[in-house]
């Protein structure tokens, strides 16, 4: 489920024309869609308001196996959506980003966005604050506090992130204030539509005409007889720290197909940490309507131990006759981009992260890890004309871990459940099993 920051996150990035997937450290999300969601692992209930279009606030409860809870508020420059959302935008699913271009804002404009999570019993605070800079950057601040003197276990932390993109290329630098680790990385993007192909496109759709110029990776007898159309992403990281005396790098190159061409849906991302010799290479993809496939190796190439994870997602559809004309039978209508999907999880090897990260697997000193709240215009009713019913997702792994998760809804409710499982456990196969409901303020709805 899109917890409480993260779908503030999409609808401000939506608003203010940022594409996050533009970034390295987004280059494996649409495989950690299927492969690293985290279900719910304990009974948790929260509810969500917006009595205003620059305000939203939200509460929290975690009842088992231990009593804790949460509150948020949130301030925007912009007005918050009110639109009734679809499911498939409150679920984190398999999708193609869209290609990337240069953001075209208005630079007279400076948003910025300011979000808290208090937590309770802990006193632990969680903040965000983000601010456009220019039309192609911008700066986000993320902090975690605890009210009592950090340990080596509760640091508190500060994360200070510049990002730039430019369209072809997207930057980004990072620096962690607790233990000084400073991070610098870069993804250029190869492939893509060219702009005359995207302007004589747009007039042809109004003049209903053909388009006569190509993509320029398509072949010239245009049969598709040379397989899936795509463009290619290179990038690359190094950080550093100077308090813990160590330093490292990391290349990842991505393969995607284009959002509109008649190829399947397909992700392939090749990751190499050569210092610590990681190695990771992975593969998703859309196999049926509404069924997309995941699977990642992982090896080291220092110890030999190797890791290999297989996951599915499945789009369960509205059993409602009368609803089928909402289904496109286009595998790219399940999987094409949303602006508003984009995420902010960065630095995956080791270097400074934001904050958000904690705050989306939030209640550290708990023995379980509940979503948070969903906000804005999740707490109105979900679109009647949805038709997606639910999503069903399972991961397993070599190391003998199985987890499942349930998304759907129930009226104007959230509802989330999970099981994870450790089969190399004999005494003890089932970990834990989860409940959360997500209460959607009818009084949020849109006039």
């Amino acid at each position: 489920m899109i917890n409480y920051a993260e779908y503030i996150l999409r609808s401000y990035f939506r608003a203010t024309e940022w594409n996050p997937d533009a970034q390295y450290s987004n280059l494996n999300r649409a495989s950690a869609a299927i492969l690293d969601f985290y279900p719910p692992q304990a009974l948790s209930v929260s509810l969500s308001s917006c009595p205003t279009q620059a305000f939203a606030s939200s509460c929290s409860l975690s009842i088992l196996p231990s009593l804790s809870g949460s509150l948020a508020y949130l301030a925007s420059s912009i007005d918050l959506p009110k639109d009734k959302p679809s499911l498939h935008s409150l679920v984190h699913t398999f999708n193609i980003s869209a290609l990337p271009k240069k953001p075209e804002y208005d630079p007279s404009r400076k948003d910025q966005l300011l979000y808290g999570q208090l937590h309770l019993p802990s006193s632990r605070l969680h903040s965000l604050y983000t601010r456009r800079l220019s039309p192609q950057s911008q700066l986000l601040i993320s902090s975690i506090s605890h009210p009592r003197p950090p340990t080596r276990e509760e640091p508190s932390e500060m994360y200070i992130t510049y990002q730039k993109d430019q369209g072809n290329y997207a930057s980004e630098l990072s620096y962690s204030v607790a233990d000084g680790m400073a991070s610098a990385s870069s993804l250029f993007h190869f492939g893509l539509i060219d702009k005359n192909y995207r302007e004589n496109s747009e007039s042809s759709i109004s003049d209903n005409k053909v388009v006569s110029s190509k993509r320029i990776d398509e072949d010239p007898d245009g049969d598709g007889s040379t397989g899936l159309k795509g463009h290619f992403s290179l990038g690359g990281e190094i950080y550093a720290s100077a308090q813990e005396k160590s330093a490292g790098v990391s290349t990842g190159l991505r393969f995607q197909t284009l959002p509109e061409t008649q190829s399947p849906p397909t992700v392939l991302v090749a990751l190499l940490s050569p210092i610590t010799g990681y190695l990771s290479g992975t593969y998703s993809a859309t196999i049926a309507k509404g069924l997309s496939v995941a699977s990642r190796f992982e090896f080291n190439l220092y110890s030999y131990e190797s890791v290999t994870t297989l996951g599915a997602e499945w789009a369960i559809p509205r059993s409602h006759p009368d609803e089928d004309e909402y289904f496109d039978e286009n595998l790219q209508e399940m999987v094409k981009p949303h602006p508003e999907e984009g995420t902010i999880s960065l630095l995956n090897q080791g270097a400074a992260s934001l904050a958000i990260q904690d705050v989306r697997h939030t209640n550290q000193n708990t023995t379980t890890k509940s979503s948070t709240p969903i906000p804005l215009s999740a707490s109105a009713a979900i679109n009647e004309n949805d038709p997606i019913q639910g999503y069903l997702k399972a991961r397993m792994t070599t190391e003998k871990s199985i987890t499942l998760q349930y998304a759907g809804r129930l009226k104007s409710m959230l509802v989330s459940l999970g099981l994870v499982a450790d089969l190399s456990n004999p005494h003890k196969p089932v970990q834990s099993i989860g409940l959360e409901l997500q209460y959607l303020s009818p009084g949020n709805e849109p006039n």
